[in-house]
């Protein structure tokens, strides 16, 4: 069957008939072009001494690697003009990307988070997951595939923007990251709505796929609160983001009162009145991957919160003491909450008893800096053990 006999058999959408993480077109043209990534080679590929002459020869044409059929996974390819459309063999269906997906957060992204090198497993798995989406979107996968494709994909960007957020530009880009976050978010919120419309409508379905659609009403109904209550604090203080979540708990009515939604909800409401006391106070009580993604905000929230004291305490002769600073907003010591002051040009001043205050002056305070990035938070680091972000990212993966 040739390229348009295939098109014409899979119908509108093309079908992928790739079981393999990695389409074998693609092996062979990474392996002859020197493009394997360092997880995807095989360690020692020299198996059968009979064959061991050919084997060299290989191994020196392709730069001593050879590629590990059970770990080299599909690369992002971006379209481009000219570039026909990818055939059904160089399509993974869903099974294979499920098991991609999985592969990716269980054995790649959950593991040496505590090294170096892991931001190198962060861009391996950025990628893939980008040709992941590529392929579900090709194929015009069902709602209800997309979203558990997507689910780890947000849980992953949530702990690379927190866990990389102090690593210079030119290692990890927060705006790149914060993009192919938002993207999975909102795509994920919108099928939600489809398989909640779906299920709630009086309509004959397939049995198969109407069997899928009740499944909303437990699993994929408690995940939704997860990933809602992760936008809402991803965009606190937000009207849009507020709106939505104000429709969703009328839609679900008492059931949501005390579910993970609703906190995020009080959270993102305390941020819109600007109460940066409340914010914080009901960060600490937030889950680890909600905490995560809260920490991202508390730069905006910080420099609001001192926007507003160099108002309220504008007096020459009020001092503010830096511990109750440095308590109530969250920093994890004293001179990061000197640094920050300084920077935004509060006055801090050490008296004889060597206890530091803050001098809050209205005209002192810069408004024009930039605002400086987020820092990890020591409280929250200590339940990140390799063991616990397995539990947090490929939960339910």
């Amino acid at each position: 069957m040739d390229y348009g006999e295939e098109l014409t058999a899979y119908g509108d959408f093309i079908k992928g008939t790739c079981n393999l993480m990695c389409p074998v077109n693609e092996r062979k043209l990474r392996e002859r072009e020197r493009l394997l990534h360092p997880l995807e080679r095989l360690e020692h590929p020299v198996s059968d001494v009979s064959n061991i002459i050919h084997t060299k020869r290989n191994l020196r044409r392709n730069g001593n690697y050879l590629a590990d059929p059970n770990k080299i996974v599909k690369s992002f390819s971006r379209s481009a003009a000219g570039h026909k459309m990818p055939s059904p063999s160089d399509l993974r269906p869903f099974p294979a990307l499920d098991m991609t997906v999985s592969y990716l957060i269980r054995e790649i992204a959950c593991n040496n988070i505590h090294t170096a090198g892991w931001v190198d497993r962060y861009n391996f798995v950025t990628d893939r997951l980008r040709a992941v989406r590529q392929d579900m979107v090709i194929q015009n996968l069902p709602s209800v595939d997309c979203i558990k494709l997507l689910k780890p994909m947000v849980k992953f960007h949530v702990f690379a923007a927190y866990w990389l957020c102090e690593s210079p530009i030119n290692v990890f880009d927060p705006k790149i990251n914060s993009s192919f976050l938002q993207e999975c978010i909102k795509r994920l919120l919108n099928m939600y709505d489809i398989i909640r419309k779906t299920a709630n409508r009086d309509v004959t379905v397939d049995f198969n796929q109407a069997k899928k659609q009740l499944v909303y009403k437990g699993e994929y109904c408690n995940e939704e609160h997860l990933i809602c209550a992760l936008y809402l604090i991803l965009n606190l203080g937000n009207a849009e983001a507020l709106n939505q979540g104000i429709a969703r708990l009328r839609f679900y009515g008492g059931c949501c009162q005390s579910c993970i939604e609703s906190q995020a909800f009080e959270v993102s409401i305390a941020s819109w009145h600007g109460n940066y006391n409340k914010v914080c106070k009901l960060i600490r009580n937030l889950s680890p991957l909600l905490g995560m993604a809260a920490a991202i905000n508390l730069p905006s929230i910080r420099r609001h919160a001192l926007i507003v004291m160099s108002t309220a305490y504008n007096n020459k002769t009020l001092k503010f003491p830096i511990d109750v600073l440095e308590e109530t907003l969250m920093w994890n010591n004293q001179n990061q909450v000197v640094q920050d002051c300084k920077y935004y040009g509060v006055v801090v001043e050490k008296t004889e008893d060597t206890k530091l205050y803050a001098r809050f002056q209205k005209e002192t305070f810069n408004l024009h800096v930039k605002q400086l990035p987020p820092f990890r938070l020591q409280w929250l680091d200590k339940t990140l053990s390799d063991v616990a972000l397995a539990k947090i990212l490929a939960d339910h993966c």
